[in-house]
């Protein structure tokens, strides 16, 4: 009985060795290049990233807001969930495009952007300037600066940046590019963020470092398990609480298609998104 280690390759096998006389099944051969080899299509490869088309409700007049449909990259897979265009994006896109919103002149931020399409909608309004921020992943940044390229037009692109933010951090490299226009945010967008529980108070507290005074938050969101409607309103809870002291209005809902059409749950609920807003209350 003989047990010795051989390289194969590029691969650490163990060889065993036992010669038992008149057992063929324990006579082993030396040939051991198959021992760590998967099964075919063992490893999924990545889903690739895609491009959809978002056609504006509000179709621009002047080529100043042009282009009358947006061309959108989606990073092909991501734990962060980037790789959708949820409802909450779009219902906050069509708020601020509608006409009569104003946007222009304003200092916005996105955070947890995605594919960043409120922020895009932003710049074509005209705002003084938009920070975009999703969580500093290299794939999640690149795809941001792809869709500035793609369909902001070029004498606009200095209206908009992409930056990476962790929520609850430091905010100076966010408030940089605003610097010598306003000291803070007029506008703050947040969709579909709240389904992040434990990351309320880091949301929280850079919403409220970067909010001016007279600034608005638009947090805008779905239950999207209806398991979790109590923890995703817990953000609300603690957002008019100390030490943030924000006052919560629910300034409307709409109808969506369903995300997820074969999650469990009330389609109804589901389907719902909820435009809230936070301002701050006087001191």
């Amino acid at each position: 009985y003989e047990i010795s280690a051989c390289l194969v390759g590029s691969e650490m096998c163990i060889r065993d060795r036992r010669r038992v006389r008149g057992d063929p099944q324990l006579q082993m051969t030396d040939d051991f290049t198959d021992l760590f080899t998967e099964p075919e299509e063992y490893y999924k490869p990545e889903p690739k990233p895609k491009l959809i088309t978002y056609e504006r409700i509000s179709k621009p007049n002047t080529e100043e807001a042009s282009p009358k449909s947006l061309s959108l990259s989606l990073v092909g897979s991501h734990p962060l969930w980037g790789h959708y265009l949820w409802n909450a994006a779009k219902v906050l896109a069509e708020t601020l495009d509608n006409l009569n919103f104003q946007v222009a002149g304003k200092c916005v931020l996105e955070l947890g952007a995605g594919a960043g399409l409120p922020s895009l909608i932003c710049v074509l309004r005209d705002a003084a300037k938009v920070v975009v921020t999703d969580y500093p992943d290299d794939p999640l940044i690149q795809n941001l600066k792809l869709n500035i390229l793609t369909n902001i037009p070029e004498k606009k692109q200095d209206k908009i940046v992409a930056k990476g933010h962790i929520w609850g951090q430091n905010i100076e490299s966010l408030m940089e590019p605003i610097g010598h226009i306003k000291p803070k945010f007029d506008l703050i967008l947040c969709t579909d963020l709240i389904v992040y529980h434990h990351s309320h108070l880091g949301l929280l507290k850079t919403c409220s470092e970067c909010l001016s005074e007279n600034g608005e938050v638009f947090v805008v969101f779905s239950h999207h398990k209806l398991e979790w409607v109590e923890r995703d309103l817990k953000f609300f809870e603690l957002a008019s609480s100390p030490p943030f002291n924000f006052n919560v209005t629910q300034k409307f809902t709409k109808k969506m298609d369903v995300m997820f059409e074969n999650d469990p749950g009330s389609e109804e609920v589901r389907s719902t998104v909820y435009f809230n807003i936070l301002t701050k209350k006087p001191v």
